[in-house]
């Protein structure tokens, strides 16, 4: 028997959210606070960052994750794919739980941007399996199946 659980849910904009469960992305970059610590999906949000065209290796987008991984690169990131197809980007599909630990303005990671509030971000737990949903502004809550590898992961957590 499948057991549904509810979460707060934040949608990111792609390549972003994938690089939170396959580059070790510790920052999401916001323009608002929230009081909100605990558990929360990871929304790839159907609208792609970079680029209109993911899928070619030639354009704008890809020219764009050269520079970002360069400057990643210069702050201590590694291990970064070359290419940003690479990553396996999954828009409009919830690919993870993270861990919201605090929202700071002070952030030392690679990942900070200058600015923003940086929600800090910890434990990342991808699923193997995507769930299909719409996306909304700000924090949202989504009632989805978990895996139970991952519900024994999360049962550890206090929140």
């Amino acid at each position: 028997m499948t057991t549904l659980y509810k979460f707060k849910t934040l949608s990111v904009k792609e390549p972003w959210a994938s690089l939170i469960f396959k580059c070790g992305k510790d920052v999401e970059n916001r323009s608002w606070y929230t009081p909100y610590r605990g558990p929360l999906l990871i929304h790839a949000s159907k609208s792609v960052d970079l680029e209109k065209d993911k899928w070619s290796i030639t354009n704008c987008y890809q020219r764009n994750w050269f520079d970002l991984k360069t400057r990643l690169s210069l702050n201590g990131v590694q291990e970064l794919p070359s290419l940003i197809t690479d990553l396996d980007i999954n828009p409009g599909h919830i690919l993870g739980l993270v861990w919201l630990k605090d929202c700071i303005k002070n952030s030392h990671s690679p990942w900070a941007f200058d600015g923003n509030y940086h929600w800090l971000l910890s434990n990342p737990i991808p699923f193997n399996c995507s769930y299909p949903l719409r996306g909304q502004l700000g924090l949202f809550d989504s009632i989805i199946p978990l895996e139970p590898s991952v519900a024994e992961k999360l049962s550890k957590y206090k929140y």
